[in-house]
């Protein structure tokens, strides 16, 4: 049995359990996960090319999968996935594979697939903890239990006279960085307690020799370490020992960002680099710690050493990342997706300038544009803003700031909205009376967040009505 939903806008499969189905193609749809087809499990042939998939979960869920093609999604990072037996034909090509680890097992497997896939990367881009192989000379993958499972060759042709000589140096040259690392341990040991006061991420992440960017010069100033202390902030302080960092992401104003991990739950981790950065990220906190909105990133919480000479903040994980690095990499965006998103930053503007006194966000732009698996907005960049008639600490540098503001004046609610304006430009949304009422020269003659957000939402219903036919 096969059947053709190709070319639509479906996001959800789930109710369609028809066990007859052998062959599938929801190509060019808006599904984000191989689980809304789970119960499809006599499935030989799927087409989910152009679609939203950001992993290959549940692929094991479909026993008798012959040909799989999975061209043109989000897939950013393949973590040792178990592909079924039967499996011939795979398409991964198209996708923004930053990570592509996998077990021996399953690197035999696809090196002997008669049809694979793949884009052409000259290396991994991330650390291999493992044997860097060449994959049926397409892509480099990890493989990462080559050190313990495969006979120790390393590339090296057992057997020869080379490969032992080169284990051999190898295993001398191991056991001599050993020796002086215990050296050093021994004879000039760091005192633990210390380090755990002075740099928070000690702590965290186990290491004595820190970079210098993580030891900020001290805070000092009563009045940025005074917010932390107040229960509504301070309830939010995490232990140490919960916060573990996993991979360097980026280094953006003044913060080097991890992807992290807290009790066993994936999140971002803001680490502040400088004196400047520590005071922002403190200001962060605060006004995060006041804000509960669907559109808004969630904070799950800070760490801090007593006299803030570092200052970590710790947000919930969002799995496409910033909608500035989902335009540069993926295929323009639809402008019903567009729209919704924009709808959805103007909502959370809306709640943010409905607070006594109003917080002006001051950074609506696209890297601080937060975009959940479900495409879902959540908006960070809390660092630049600031309640009505307190200072930002950051100042915004980027082209969207509004005329007023680049002439010395202090930002407020209405220059949140000319950057609502510009945000609606720059995806080319064809609104031009609404971008001419958020963008005026006079902030006075601008309108407000919740009648940007009242506009967007009344042109949804039509948006729909298009995309679907």
């Amino acid at each position: 049995m096969r059947s053709d939903l190709s070319v639509n806008q479906i996001a959800d499969l789930s109710a369609l359990r028809t066990p007859a189905l052998t062959t599938l193609n929801v190509s060019n749809n808006k599904l984000g996960s191989l689980a809304t087809l789970r119960y499809l499990a006599g499935l030989r042939t799927l087409d989910l090319s152009a679609n939203l998939v950001s992993s290959l979960a549940f692929v094991t869920s479909f026993g008798n999968l012959t040909t799989l093609s999975l061209r043109n999604n989000l897939i950013t990072s393949i973590n040792n996935p178990t592909f079924p037996a039967s499996l011939v034909s795979l398409d991964l090509s198209g996708n923004p594979i930053s990570t592509f680890d996998v077990t021996l097992e399953t690197y035999t497997q696809l090196s002997a697939l008669p049809h694979l896939v793949l884009d052409a990367t000259p290396k991994p881009t991330n650390v291999c903890f493992g044997i860097a192989k060449l994959l049926q000379n397409q892509a480099v993958v990890c493989v990462t239990d080559s050190l313990s499972t495969d006979n120790g060759s390393s590339g090296v042709p057992p057997g020869s006279l080379y490969s032992k000589i080169i284990l051999i140096f190898g295993g001398f040259a191991f056991l001599a960085v050993l020796y002086m690392y215990l050296l050093k341990r021994l004879f000039n040991r760091p005192n633990m307690r210390d380090s755990i006061v002075t740099c928070a991420s000690s702590a965290y992440s186990m290491m004595e020799d820190l970079p210098t960017e993580y030891c900020p010069p001290l805070a000092g100033d009563a009045s940025v370490t005074c917010p932390l202390r107040s229960p509504d902030v301070a309830r939010f302080k995490l232990e140490h020992a919960h916060i573990k960092k996993l991979r360097l992401q980026a280094t953006i104003d003044g913060q080097v960002l991890y992807l992290g991990a807290h009790v066993q739950t994936k999140v971002c981790i803001k680490v502040a680099a400088d004196t400047a950065a520590v005071t922002a990220t403190v200001r962060e906190v605060v006004l995060l710690s006041a804000l509960e909105h669907e559109h808004i990133v969630h904070l799950v919480g800070f760490v801090a050493s007593p006299r803030l000479v570092e200052m970590a903040i710790v947000l919930e994980y969002t799995q496409l990342g910033s909608l500035e690095r989902v335009l540069a990499r993926s295929a323009p965006l639809d402008s019903l997706v567009k729209l919704r998103i924009v709808k959805d930053v103007a909502t959370a503007v809306a709640y943010l300038h409905q607070h006594d006194p109003p917080i002006v966000h001051n950074a609506l732009t696209p890297p601080y544009i937060l975009l959940a698996a479900n495409w879902d907005v959540k908006l960070s960049g809390f660092a630049f803003g600031h309640r009505v008639g307190a200072s930002p600490v950051l100042q915004s540098v980027h082209d969207d700031v509004a005329p007023e503001v680049q002439y010395g004046a202090q930002a407020t609610p209405a220059s949140d909205v000319y950057q609502l304006g510009r945000l609606m430009h720059r995806l080319e949304l064809d609104v031009p009376a609404l971008i001419a009422a958020c963008t005026a020269s006079d902030p006075t003659r601008r309108i407000d967040a919740s009648a940007v957000e009242h506009r967007l939402q009344e042109l949804l219903p039509e948006a729909v009505r298009i995309a679907d036919e």
